[in-house]
């Protein structure tokens, strides 16, 4: 399993009622912060449970977390990761931050890092 990619993104009181009405659970915090899950913002875009993503990398059958089956690679995975967070960024406007640090130098790895704007 590679785990949980994306923490629950700090929204804005217009982007938490706009995802109440779609049926999210957003949730404000003792520190005034209010957050979405990842997973939910994933499912409201369309990806379902063991959806293939990439070749080896696909979300898991119990939870939308991503999982790593023979023939995964890292670069696979960070294509996977950056397909994601930019389809959830289409579907929502949120920009979901990628959580595990990345090691060494692959060019997928640049649609992590980059802030994503509307015509990305």
């Amino acid at each position: 399993s590679v785990g949980s990619i994306f923490p629950g993104p700090i929204i804005t009181p217009e982007q938490a009622e706009t995802l109440r009405r779609r049926g999210g659970s957003p949730h404000t915090y003792p520190d005034g912060h209010t957050r979405i899950g990842s997973s939910w913002l994933l499912r409201d875009a369309g990806y379902e449970l063991g959806q293939v993503i990439t070749p080896g990398v696909r979300i898991s059958t119990k939870h939308h977390t991503l999982v790593a089956d023979t023939g995964a690679t890292a670069a696979g995975f960070a294509t996977a990761s950056a397909a994601m967070r930019a389809h959830v960024y289409q579907a929502s406007g949120i920009d979901l931050t990628f959580e595990p640090d990345l090691i060494g130098h692959e060019a997928a790895y640049e649609g992590l890092t980059k802030t994503l704007t509307p015509t990305t």
